[in-house]
């Protein structure tokens, strides 16, 4: 993974694969600038439509079109009534480069 986004440069991501599903998880916590960021949002939500969507983005003109994988709105969101989940512990097994090894051996 040599040309990670932004956010992929700055929080922590761990990587799950299994039968059927890969699941990313964006660590916000893991970054002060992306906590402050988040906590700023966070007072507005209430009052705002945030629409977000993921692509699976060509790297190539042969790999065009780009193709929407999905999209949600969050609107009205009240973090508030949100339930508060547990921190997941990070391990060497769920680092992107041990998962990039595990992906590209399979």
């Amino acid at each position: 993974m040599k040309n990670l986004p932004l956010l992929g440069k700055k929080i922590t991501h761990r990587y799950h694969k299994g039968d059927g599903y890969f699941e990313v998880v964006c660590d916000i916590q893991s970054s002060k600038i992306a906590k402050g960021i988040l906590m700023m949002v966070m007072r507005y939500c209430k009052s705002v439509t945030i629409d977000l969507c993921f692509l699976f983005e060509a790297q190539t003109t042969d790999e065009l079109p780009e193709r929407l994988l999905g999209g949600l709105r969050f609107h009205n969101l009240d973090p508030d009534l949100c339930p508060k989940l547990a921190a997941v512990p990070t391990t060497a097994a769920t680092s992107p480069a041990s998962l990039e090894r595990k992906v590209s051996s399979t």
